[in-house]
């Protein structure tokens, strides 16, 4: 299986947050709610979340674990509250509802 592949900055990472060294920070929230409904539905199993590539063409696999599901969705519930997009919001409600 092919993973989601992100690309990060790491000194953002390394003074910042790590979301702010992961250029794209949106499709990194809506692969987490994908990687967790898969998982929750048995369309998929494992807990690699994707691969993180860092400025020198490095790879790293972000992994994420069923414990962490419950906590990765309510942040993830954040982002999107802040971006505004309420249908993401919906669906993260209902798949915490389901944990």
């Amino acid at each position: 299986m092919k993973h989601p592949q992100f690309k990060i900055n790491m000194r953002a990472m390394e003074f910042g947050s790590v979301e702010e060294g992961i250029e794209d920070i949106s499709g990194f929230h809506a692969n987490m709610v994908d990687h967790i409904e898969n998982n929750i539905d048995g369309v998929s199993s494992g807990n690699i979340l994707c691969i993180l590539i860092d400025e020198e063409g490095n790879e790293f696999e972000s992994l994420l674990d069923e414990e962490q599901f419950d906590k990765s969705l309510k942040k993830t519930l954040d982002f999107f509250k802040k971006t505004e997009n309420y249908e993401k919001c919906q669906r993260i409600t209902d798949l915490i509802e389901r944990i």
